[in-house]
């Protein structure tokens, strides 16, 4: 299921303000059937039963604002600036037989040893500012500059934000100079810097029921 909603809004000339909000949501309901005949690579079945149920909720909404100005006859300023909320939220669980004690009787209470399963929970949330500041001089020139900041709840309260900026300048140089002489119709010149981060961290946490092992698998992103 998704949806999304959007509204625009011109403030004067040159100025626009938009806000959208969304949502994606999808639920997964599984079963398997392992009959007493099945025969795979490394075993021979005593037969299995299992439930398999995952959920995950994405919601994203996000403001901006957008400034276009013509400053002359030669140079034209482009800005925007803005924020944004996501928030996700994963959860899975499965439990499953060790061998059925009636075969294809495929129920849960018919395993013929404990039960095995296992369950995880994900859940994220992360709060941005953002800018763009795009200029544009003689038609063929043009710089941009952008910077985000995150601030991510998979991080310590203490350090959970990070900037990443980016730089860039291009030139349309044959609008310059004439490359007829070398067979040179159109060229452009284009150089960039930009520097990025990732604050994801996943946190994963497995119960085998059949043997009361708990394991935690964690991922550090490197800033």
């Amino acid at each position: 299921m998704f949806g999304q909603l959007k509204l625009d809004y011109n403030v004067l000339k040159g100025l626009n303000l938009t806000v959208r909000t969304g949502m994606n949501q999808y639920s997964l309901n599984r079963t398997y059937k392992e009959p007493k005949s099945y025969i795979a690579y490394d075993y021979v079945s005593n037969g299995n039963f299992s439930l398999v149920t995952a959920n995950e909720l994405n919601l994203n909404t996000d403001f901006i604002a957008q400034y276009v100005k013509d400053l002359g006859e030669n140079i034209v300023v482009r800005a925007s600036a803005g924020g944004a909320n996501r928030w996700r939220t994963y959860r899975y669980q499965d439990q499953s037989t060790d061998g059925l004690v009636v075969p294809e009787f495929y129920n849960l209470s018919n395993s013929a040893n404990p039960l095995r399963g296992r369950n995880s929970q994900e859940e994220q949330k992360v709060n941005s500012l953002y800018g763009t500041l795009d200029l544009e001089f003689f038609g063929g020139v043009f710089l941009g500059v952008t910077g985000r900041k995150d601030w991510v709840s998979t991080l310590p309260v203490k350090n959970n934000s990070f900037f990443y900026p980016s730089v860039s300048l291009a030139g349309v140089v044959s609008d310059f100079t004439d490359l007829s002489s070398m067979n040179v119709s159109f060229l452009k010149l284009r150089a960039s810097w930009s520097r990025v981060s990732d604050g994801q961290i996943t946190v994963l946490l497995t119960i085998l029921v059949s043997t009361g092992i708990t394991r935690r698998l964690f991922r550090i992103p490197v800033l």
